[in-house]
């Protein structure tokens, strides 16, 4: 064909089409017209021809002589198949489901690094070989080469020369596959687009793996997390039968239930005949050094390899998502929210222009992170994998870690949720938490952590965790001393957190002891009138209610609260808070009606500044339902009793320390009003659940074994109601010491049931 035959037709194609969508048709017009054969193309494939100024129709021209291809058998190009394969079975049932039909969508398998997305394509093009007659594997990390892995596939089923162009060979092959039950699976695609010339269309089966979530456009995305417990264990015991059950567990749960680190792992153990406890505790130092080994069969190269490499190219392409990575490499491997993540991106962002500050949003940031294949991104946050970190960790020089230490700890400052005792932050503050302990266990000064530390473990103890919180505010109380003065701010504010965590314990002795301190340090460095003397007083009042010493905690009570309404206003939080504890203590010391007054007055106002559903404004509704039972306006105290349950249970939980103290005020109604069986029922689940939640001997725990033997005695059940009245004096003798009231009561209880039943 001369050069002005083929610019004619290739003009009158173009000319002809309204643009590169409707080019191939237009061109086969033309070719039939010349009496010339056609491969009818995609739209992609015809506007790639097009602008590369490939002279298609003449190859066509010489092509027709050629004889048919020879090919009959199935035509494969794939790696081996991996003999340990465990696991998927989700996963595979959902391609399988995904390619079903006529046309399906390409399928994309999107993961971080190490995720096993190349091992679940080729377990599947093995699985399901027999449906297709052609299945082409195109490693697509280099979208310059794709080309040339389809031109390949042209030559071997002799549909081409080796003289051809590449990029011709590469669309007569995708044609090919169109005309046959064909599988082509693009492994380790960088960006959709590099592959979006090279997709062929209906009815081919197309499979993709890539670090990349964003497929919407071009695929169906079908994300892979890391394996389950059971089929990691199943996975590490199957390369190393020696392995028992519960060294497996370990492992497994050590490597993050990774299939490129589990793999690694069995590798080494079979290879070295280290045992499980050595290969854990050499994870536990030298994570990045041990997973630089070999890459197991079937992966391009080992996990710390592909770390690096990723991290590389990462801080090549953006700097500040570089940095960002780095940062999450210090904190807890656990999601991090996004309320982190904006101030952590405000932190690198201090000092530098506007117009940078606005570009390098945390999403934009994080997205960059996930594109390398370096964590999971969602909507809520990102998380980087355990042993992505530990090797993300080891690339930090000493000098650097520092620097970003302290960007963490002003991160983690800015994040702060609000006030720990507001239930509507708990939510923030459990997403903070990890990261919280992991700064606090690599930092020992920051002053901007301390405070918020501080709240943390009183969050703990406020939501019902009183052992965490205690192991918190233990660590911090010892290191501050050390590091500090006893009269440090910080040293009594974590007294504080700490005394608060022994009263949820039951230990009120070792709360008053925390307390009694404070406060007298407190009264000798600030004035009486400063708030942090005021709330050392508050606390040390309920310390002494607590431990029996009930008409001094009235009389510290009275003094705070009247001094907080001078100081501070009739409607502060602090002065409510004072409110509601001089009520109890009135009641307690026998005037019901002030204590009544009292607490009317104070649920008013929390109503209307706090919300009817507050946490503090629940609480005094508890407390004047509690008047009102004692004052016997019973039905009152059941309207309040019942709403005030129904909404702890719904808030904080049913197993909340507050739930529970209102689900045994009302068993304790229940009695009052004479319904005994409605009364023992609740206080069995009750005893129940606190016992396991608290232990036997816990102040709660005996609390409520005391209110069942009384119900259980008004029942008439008076042997079990003995016993029972019994255990909990011995067990109040033993935590609470015989002269307090709590043990007299018990003590007087008994007393009444071993008369009524004769003893």
């Amino acid at each position: 064909m001369s050069d002005g035959v083929r610019r004619i037709l290739w003009s009158a194609a173009w000319s002809a089409a309204s643009g590169a969508g409707a080019f191939a048709a237009a061109a086969a017009g033309w070719a039939s017209t010349a009496g010339i054969g056609w491969i009818q193309l995609s739209s992609a494939g015809a506007a790639a021809l097009l602008i590369g100024g490939v002279t298609y129709v003449e190859l066509q021209m010489r092509s027709t002589a050629r004889s048919a291809p020879r090919w009959t058998e199935q035509l494969t190009q794939l790696p081996p198949r991996n003999p340990v394969f465990t696991g998927r079975e989700a996963e595979l049932a959902e391609i399988e489901r995904r390619l079903a039909g006529t046309a399906p969508l390409p399928v994309a398998l999107c993961g971080i690094g190490g995720v096993g997305k190349t091992q679940l394509a080729i377990e599947y093009a093995h699985r399901f070989a027999d449906r297709y007659t052609l299945i082409w594997w195109v490693d697509a990390e280099n979208c310059d080469l794709v080309a040339g892995h389809l031109a390949t596939l042209a030559v071997r089923a002799e549909l081409v020369t080796l003289e051809t162009e590449t990029s011709v060979a590469a669309h007569i092959a995708l044609a090919h596959m169109r005309s046959q039950a064909s599988l082509i699976v693009f492994d380790n695609v960088e960006e959709p687009a590099s592959i979006l010339a090279w997709l062929p269309g209906s009815p081919v089966h197309v499979l993709i793996t890539s670090r990349r979530s964003a497929w919407n456009e071009l695929a169906v995305p079908v994300a892979l997390d890391v394996l389950t417990r059971s089929d990691s264990v199943a996975l590490l015991r199957r390369q190393c039968p020696s392995l028992s059950q519960d060294e497996a567990e370990r492992l497994s749960r050590a490597l993050g239930y990774l299939p490129l680190g589990l793999a690694q792992a069995a590798g080494t153990l079979s290879e070295t005949g280290m045992s499980a406890s050595e290969y854990l505790s050499i994870l536990d130092d030298r994570a990045a050094g041990l997973l630089e080994g070999g890459a197991p069969a079937g992966y391009g190269r080992s996990l710390a390899a592909a770390t690096r490499l990723s991290a590389g190219r990462l801080a090549a392409a953006d700097s500040a998502a570089g940095q960002l990575l780095s940062m999450c490499a210090l904190i807890a491997p656990e999601p991090i929210p996004r309320s982190l993540l904006v101030t952590i991106v405000a932190v690198l962002c201090q000092g530098e222009e506007n117009a940078r500050s606005q570009r390098d949003t945390w999403w934009q940031l994080a997205t960059s992170i996930g594109r390398y294949g370096l964590a999971r991104i969602d909507g809520s946050g990102l998380q980087l994998h355990r042993l992505t970190q530990a090797i993300l960790r080891d690339m930090i020089t000493d000098t650097r870690s520092t620097e970003l230490s302290d960007q963490i700890c002003a991160a983690l400052s800015a994040a702060h949720p609000g006030d720990p005792c507001d239930a509507t932050t708990w939510v923030h503050w459990a997403a903070l938490l990890p990261h919280l302990l992991a700064a606090e266990a690599d930092n020992n000064t920051d002053e901007r952590l301390a405070k918020m530390l501080c709240d943390t473990a009183w969050y703990l103890a406020a939501r019902g965790d009183c052992e965490p919180s205690m192991h918190l505010a233990s660590r911090l109380h010892d290191r501050w001393r050390r590091v500090r003065h006893a009269d440090h701010p910080f040293v009594l504010r974590v007294a504080n957190s700490l005394a608060f965590a022994h009263r949820g314990l039951g230990d009120f002795e070792a709360a008053h002891e925390l307390d009694a301190d404070v406060y007298s340090r407190r009264c000798r460095l600030q004035s009486r009138d400063h708030p942090d003397t005021l709330a050392a007083g508050h606390n040390l009042a309920i310390d002494l209610h607590a431990r029996g010493f009930i008409t001094a905690a009235r009389e510290l009570n009275e003094e705070v609260w009247q001094t907080r309404r001078r100081v501070q206003g009739p409607e502060h939080p602090d002065t409510l808070a004072a409110a509601n504890n001089l009520a109890f203590d009135l009641l307690a010391c026998g005037d019901p009606e002030r204590a009544i007054h009292l607490d009317n007055e104070t649920l008013e106002i929390r109503r209307r500044v706090l919300g009817p559903r507050d946490y503090c404004t629940l609480t005094s509704a508890n407390n004047l339902a509690v008047s009102y039972r004692v004052t016997m306006n019973l039905s009152s105290a059941r309207r309040l009793h019942e709403e005030t349950l129904a909404q702890r249970c719904e808030i904080l939980g049913r197993d909340h320390p507050h739930s529970l103290t209102s689900s045994n005020n009302m068993g304790v109604y229940l009695r009052a009003a004479g319904e005994y069986e409605e009364s023992v029922a609740m206080h069995e689940d009750l005893l129940a659940r606190r016992t396991r939640l608290l232990g036997d001997s816990h102040h709660d725990t005996l609390t409520t074994a005391n209110n069942l033997a009384v119900a259980l005695h008004y029942s008439g059940d008076r042997d079990r109601a003995t016993a029972l009245l019994r255990d909990t004096l011995d067990k109040r003798r033993n935590s609470q010491g015989d002269r307090h009231p709590d043990t007299l009561l018990a003590a007087s209880n008994l007393a009444m049931a071993s008369r009524s039943a004769g003893r």
